[in-house]
């Protein structure tokens, strides 16, 4: 196999960054799971989902959240009536 073609010994080699850091290739903790329930429609009045009452903001950035931050969000959802 040609050096640099996937599948080689090389390919069990830690993946480094300029300077030796480790990069790690784990994905970050998921954290709570999304609240959406499939409505997917906001209400101009309060600018929430009307399903999971979360704002676009929140649902556009929920998947690069950290846990602590879904949690913060999921309580805050509990008093959007």
């Amino acid at each position: 196999m040609a050096p640099g073609q996937a599948g080689g010994a090389a390919d069990d080699a830690p993946v480094t960054r300029t300077g030796g850091q480790a990069l790690s290739l784990r994905p970050p903790p998921r954290g709570p799971d999304s609240p959406c329930d499939g409505t997917c429609r906001i209400e101009p009045a309060t600018g929430w989902c009307l399903g999971c009452k979360r704002t676009l903001g929140e649902i556009a950035d929920w998947p690069m959240l950290k846990p602590h931050e879904k949690h913060a969000i999921l309580r805050a959802l509990k008093d959007r009536a």
